[in-house]
């Protein structure tokens, strides 16, 4: 039986890329009749409140997606004594010593740099004497790193394919242990993973360079490796990566637009798990005619914006991310008009979304196929037809449809 595992850091509310990782870990794992288990990896305690993983659990019991094991979950912050067991393990072999060296020292412009930015540690505390050690412990704690071989670590990666680095070269000598005590994210996860019986590890392609280090790892603590599976990075629509930091597309913020389903199916479209909804239109269309229906017309409707807006998303980029898509999809779909209900206003800051509702006035003045069919959703707030932020009233939902169907009416009409 397969085992995967959700190993999610508990430093703020997950984002839609950590949900994407979960997402497709728990679908392989549960593919070939397997389980998945979580841990939370929180051994920075200070930037890891027990809060934030409380969230975690809540958050993936909600989506659907809870994890098979343990109860509760294994934290990281609980296991020091274990990791201290492996960390001895090495030092008695002579691989581990102190490094005094600071941060600024590390990132000096004179130290080897990756094609990535990271550095290389060039293995400045590696020949220390026993004499030098403690001299210089009287000043600064150190930190503990393992000496690496002069030789290339080589894998498969289930996605990725082969992937290889020489740890000398590429990586150097790298932290077992912090200066503070805090145990390192390399070790830490090599014996996790070993001891709690992972044989599957899915996760972002960030992590794909720290795959040599924890196989080497794996090999000089008798552990067995688990196979990996790194997965491209979602990214955000300016093609940054998705922070927990600047609260990108959280859990906490989608709870309250979305239903578990609509969140789990956009992301697995987006991981193409899921037909595009071009090639399901022409599937309708192909039905009915197969069917005996005539087609007189083919349109779609759009209705969409407010997440752009809570982004701060600039009108001039939504407008020309919108019309791409918009006849990109009319033209694979096989679309005569497009039908544009206008979003309305976040009902606490109204202005929020006032750059996407001029771009779609912008897109419907510029287009005959874009034809505007409503521009009520804006009035709802001061009716009082909002019951949140974000969301209205059924009667509100009824008024735009009442209104978009008449317009869509005489629109045909007069073709």
């Amino acid at each position: 039986m397969s085992t995967g595992r959700y190993a999610p850091s508990p430093s703020g509310r997950m984002h839609l890329g950590n949900l994407m990782c979960c997402l497709l870990a728990w679908l392989s794992a549960k593919s070939k009749g397997g389980q998945v288990l979580l841990r939370i990896e929180d051994l920075d305690t200070q930037r890891c409140p027990r809060s934030y993983a409380d969230a975690i659990v809540d958050d993936l019991a909600w989506l659907g997606l809870a994890a098979d094991g343990p109860t509760p979950p294994v934290y990281q912050s609980d296991r020091s004594e274990i990791y201290q067991r492996y960390f001895d393990e090495l030092s008695r072999r002579g691989l581990v010593y102190p490094c005094f060296c600071s941060r600024s020292q590390l990132h000096a412009a004179s130290a080897p740099h990756r094609s990535d930015g990271q550095v290389i540690y060039a293995g400045t505390c590696r020949g220390l004497t026993p004499a030098e050690i403690a001299e210089r412990s009287k000043t600064r704690a150190p930190a503990w790193r393992v000496q690496v071989p002069d030789e290339v670590t080589a894998f498969e990666d289930g996605h990725m394919g082969h992937y290889e680095e020489n740890l000398a070269r590429d990586c150097g000598d790298f932290f077992l242990r912090r200066a503070d005590g805090v145990f390192a994210y390399q070790l830490a996860v090599v014996v996790d993973d070993a001891l709690m019986g992972v044989d599957e590890v899915v996760r972002g392609s960030d992590l794909l360079s720290s795959t040599p280090r924890q196989l080497w790892l794996y090999r000089e603590l008798g552990l067995t490796p688990p196979k990996f599976y790194h997965l491209p990075l979602l990214l955000a629509s300016d093609g940054r990566r998705l922070s927990k930091r600047d609260g990108d597309q959280s859990l906490e913020n989608l709870r309250e637009k979305y239903t578990p389903e609509e969140i789990i199916g956009k992301l697995a479209f987006a991981c193409g798990l899921q037909a595009s909804p071009a090639r399901r239109a022409r599937k309708a269309r192909k039905f009915l005619a197969e069917s005996g229906y005539t087609i007189r017309h083919s349109a779609m409707v759009w209705c969409q914006g407010c997440t752009d807006g809570d982004l701060h998303t600039l009108k001039a980029v939504y407008k020309l991310d919108t019309d791409r898509v918009i006849h990109e999809f009319m033209t694979d779909a096989g679309l005569e008009t497009c039908f544009l209900i206008q979003i309305g206003n976040q009902r606490d800051e109204p202005e929020l979304y006032v750059p996407i509702q001029q771009a779609q006035e912008e897109l419907a003045a510029a287009y005959d196929d874009i034809v505007m069919v409503s521009r009520s959703f804006k009035t709802f707030a001061a009716k009082g037809l909002m019951k949140d932020r974000f969301h209205y009233l059924q009667p509100a939902y009824n008024e735009v449809g009442e209104e978009a169907g008449k317009n869509v009416a005489a629109y045909w009409a007069e073709k």
